[in-house]
């Protein structure tokens, strides 16, 4: 009987592994000992083993499916069972809970036929394609007609031991998770080992940093920060969710979102639609305990067309706007996928950080340093723009300092004058070269030349002081004349050296002359 169960277990592993989401391997009770020993523990394989006699000795077999991932719902759908065999005839009947699926003009009569007795043979070949196509149409009709206390064998919730295992009766088997279909057919013959290749979607999220692509960036407000998620796709994918949640300095844009098949060029772009994706407001979906930004809901249709590792592309938009935090942590964009038949079960997050900065500058003479009030300066970017500001603090007010926000409102402005404490800060910047001049000095003093800034990607200042400020610096300037243009200053000047050089020239004569 054992080299019966050999030849049978041989026969239908050439079935299973056409499947493109498992290995399989048929093996006797001393081959899966000395296989799996380390993997499953030896006295679990033999735990298992012992139980199968004791229920049902020569009919079930341990199924052990390895690689599983922790949380996640693993359940069997029996959908004939091998009733008898005499060495080379193997005879199935068809589970009941299946025979409508197998009725003349339903899904499953197209691959295999069920007599009036209930037997079950096979109709179609069993190349991969077939066996794809049967398998998602199978896996449907199983959503639809079981629920967990109907199931045939115990429905498997996988804990950390990174496997689970059914005491299954000999014949065909469909096998299902939260991640999708993990096998087509499969019989316990007598016994075998289930290698998920199905592995669970993953995600990674980049934005825009000038050129190229990264984990973080900077921008001023008023900039549109550009993102790019990239989602890896699996074989039976079921009800992925994309979900995004911008902190409060970040404006999204609903109309920037964009889904590629593969990689981000025009060919590969996706239409919105009921058989695709669509764009849906924050309200909780999945798994979610919060409101996220947004969220992206890919059809079941859509779903069903993937492969293991596809990519799909998401690209999309906002704005930093003026909640935004100056310096420190920045602004995060967190995303996830949320899959399984509940869009339950989610992906770690995948982050990234927006960070925008400030311009201190403090307006100085002399030595120990005094401030200046009254000075006033413009900053250009590295484009020759000139940066508008609003007001947000003044030192008339008790703040500091005066603050400015970089803002496109109408009351901004593009000048910066000094208070009483010398000082001034305009936040809101992005990393760059900036470019401060002064438009006007201080009443007696001269105006600086230009003077070149240079903000670093973490925010520092190439040129500031231990306090973070740049630091200018006034000079006196001449003694100017007291009315306008030369005045009669120049003629008191002339006159004065002319009497001087008279009186000179008077006593050099006198004493040439007495000499003389």
């Amino acid at each position: 009987m054992k080299n019966i169960k050999k030849i049978a277990g041989i026969l239908l592993v050439a079935i299973m592994l056409m499947a493109m989401t498992v290995n399989v391997f048929a093996l006797t009770d001393q081959q899966l000992i000395d296989q799996y020993g380390d993997v499953f523990g030896e006295n679990s394989i033999q735990d298992g083993l012992d139980h199968i006699e004791d229920i049902a000795p020569g009919k079930r077999g341990l199924l052990y499916i390895n690689g599983t991932i922790q949380g996640q719902k693993y359940r069997l759908y029996t959908i004939a069972s091998l009733e008898s065999w005499n060495g080379t005839t193997y005879s199935y009947k068809v589970n009941p809970k299946w025979a409508a699926f197998f009725a003349d003009g339903a899904e499953g009569a197209a691959y295999a036929n069920v007599d009036a007795q209930g037997y079950f043979t096979w109709k179609t070949g069993t190349d991969e394609a077939t066996m794809k196509e049967f398998t998602q149409k199978a896996l449907a009709y199983a959503k639809a007609n079981y629920t967990s206390s109907n199931m045939d064998e115990a429905e498997i919730t996988a804990d950390g031991t990174g496997y689970a295992r059914w005491y299954a009766k000999y014949g065909y088997h469909l096998i299902d998770s939260d991640t999708g279909t993990l096998a087509s057919l499969t019989t316990n013959d007598p016994h075998q080992v289930i290698t998920l290749k199905n592995k669970a979607p993953t995600v990674t999220k980049t934005v825009k940093d000038g050129d190229a692509q990264g984990a973080s960036n900077t921008a001023s407000i008023g900039d549109t920060v550009e993102y790019t998620v990239t989602i890896t796709a699996q074989a039976g994918a079921q009800n992925y969710i994309l979900h995004d949640t911008m902190s409060a300095g970040l404006t999204f844009d609903a109309d920037s979102v964009k889904v590629y098949n593969g990689s981000v060029a025009d060919g590969n772009l996706i239409t919105a639609g009921a058989a695709t994706y669509s764009v849906a407001g924050g309200t909780k979906m999945g798994s979610d305990t919060e409101d996220c930004t947004f969220h992206v809901v890919f059809a079941q249709a859509f779903c069903d067309t993937l492969i293991a590792d596809q990519k799909i592309i998401v690209t999309y938009s906002a704005t930093l706007n003026d909640e935004a935090v100056i310096g420190g942590v920045g602004e995060n964009n967190e995303a996830k996928i949320t899959y399984g038949e509940t869009s339950q079960i989610e992906t770690a997050e995948t982050k990234t950080n927006t960070f925008t900065f400030e311009l201190p500058v403090f307006k100085y003479t002399g030595d120990p340093k005094t401030a200046l009030a009254g000075a006033t300066f413009s900053i250009k970017d590295e484009d020759g723009n000139l940066i508008k500001a609003i007001q947000t603090e003044g030192a008339a007010d008790g703040a500091v300092e005066d603050v400015y926000l970089v803002s496109d409102d109408a009351a901004a402005v593009t000048q910066f004058t000094t208070d009483a404490t010398g000082k001034f800060t305009v936040q809101g910047l992005a990393a760059g070269t900036y470019t401060l001049t002064e438009v006007t000095a201080p009443q007696g003093y001269n105006k600086c030349v230009d003077v070149e800034i240079e903000i670093a990607e973490d925010g520092t200042i190439d040129i500031a002081n231990a306090e973070g400020y740049v630091e200018i610096e006034n000079k006196s300037g001449s003694i100017l004349p007291s009315t306008g243009g030369m005045g009669t200053t120049i003629f008191y000047a002339v006159g004065g050296l002319l009497v001087v050089v008279a009186i000179v020239f008077l006593i050099t004569r006198k004493r040439m002359y007495y000499k003389g």
